[in-house]
């Protein structure tokens, strides 16, 4: 009987052995893979809200910049920025659901095409001005009055995409809600502008007629 419960011991260790180092040689590794992929997420997240937390911050300090700078000095750093942020598409669209996605390239999209044709814009008058010493056009203040307004219309870009992706996953509830205001934001947006493109269709038709 000792000799039986000796072997039984003896059988039991050597499986508890065989077991802890067939782990160790198969699954561990794969563990750590699966940890490794986890952080490096985590920290790819929280590089594109740095990002984007930082381009908000440039564009928002760039409104008082424009008081010791030119727009032709301001503008094109902002636009690369904007458009360098776009181009991580693959990294939004991997670590955001739809509705994020929607409400960040429309921010990026909507404050970079209106620059470019601000800036466009300011070039062209300020091409003129040079040919015309009379002239009077105000073309620096213009230019810089709408930009404040994109600024203002833009303010706290992206407080919710930020919120998103510094949120746990494990607070779904947060994240469901972050959502939700997301998708909400995107259609008062959208509706916005094109009550702004009617508003601004009408007032040319009136003018038109006013003309003839």
């Amino acid at each position: 009987m000792p000799d039986i419960a000796v072997s039984n011991v003896l059988v039991s260790a050597g499986v508890a052995a065989f077991t802890t180092l067939a782990i160790e040689f198969t699954a561990k590794p794969w563990l750590e893979a699966r940890k490794e992929r986890i952080l490096q997420q985590h920290r790819d997240r929280r590089e594109l809200a740095r990002k984007l937390r930082a381009l908000e911050t440039k564009i928002v300090g760039a409104s008082g910049a424009l008081r010791a700078r030119t727009v032709d000095e301001l503008l094109p750093g902002l636009i690369e920025a904007s458009d360098a942020l776009a181009e991580e598409r693959n990294s939004i669209v991997e670590y955001c659901p739809p509705e994020i996605v929607l409400l960040i390239n429309y921010q990026l999209g909507y404050g970079s095409g209106r620059l470019h044709s601000i800036l466009e814009e300011y070039r062209r008058s300020a091409k003129a001005a040079a040919e015309d010493p009379e002239s009077n056009d105000d073309y620096e203040r213009q230019a810089a009055e709408r930009i404040k307004k994109v600024f203002a219309k833009h303010e706290r870009w992206f407080d919710i995409p930020v919120d998103y992706l510094r949120t746990p996953s494990s607070h779904f509830i947060r994240r469901y809600l972050l959502i939700r205001a997301a998708g909400a934001e995107v259609e008062q947006k959208i509706a916005e502008d094109a009550a702004a493109k009617k508003a601004a269709l009408s007032s040319q038709a009136n003018t038109s007629e006013l003309d003839s």
